[in-house]
């Protein structure tokens, strides 16, 4: 069976215990499903990330969005995320990794991917402040359908 290769995007801390398990957790689901050895990872730190040509990313069946942040780069981070988002490539964020793939996607679906914005949770909804074309606009996103509601604009 031909080797997959996930790319793990992260800023790669040797002392992390997080980091140091990521490649035992792959070794551990590829010998589940038989395929020992079968998973290549590639760490690419998120300064890379951001310089890194797209297609260079195409060699890689999935991608990890590590756990460490702050990144050195978010900007980097959010390039990969955005990438395997829409090349519709398999994508998994773990700790601060999924909380840049809700901010990824935050900025794309609410700020259409311009402007600045800042998350929060108030109450229990997630509250995202967006700044585009010179206004702020505070939004609610109630976590039990989705919707979003404009709550204020400055």
């Amino acid at each position: 069976m031909p080797l997959a290769s996930i790319a793990v995007i992260g800023d790669l801390q040797p002392d992390n215990p997080t980091h140091d398990a990521i490649a035992p957790a792959v070794a551990h689901a590829d010998a589940a499903r038989g395929r020992d050895g079968g998973t290549v990872l590639e760490w690419i730190g998120t300064e890379e990330a951001r310089d890194l040509p797209l297609a260079a990313l195409d060699r890689h069946a999935g991608f990890w969005i590590a756990p460490g942040s702050p990144y050195r780069s978010m900007d980097g981070a959010l390039r990969v995320i955005r990438y395997a988002r829409e090349a519709d490539r398999p994508l998994l964020g773990t700790c601060a990794g999924f909380q840049h793939l809700v901010i990824e996607l935050a900025r794309d679906d609410l700020v259409g991917g311009s402007g600045e914005m800042y998350l929060g949770v108030v109450g229990g909804e997630l509250v995202l402040d967006r700044m585009t074309q010179g206004r702020s606009e505070l939004v609610a996103v109630d976590p039990a359908d989705g919707k979003r509601r404009v709550v204020t604009t400055l």
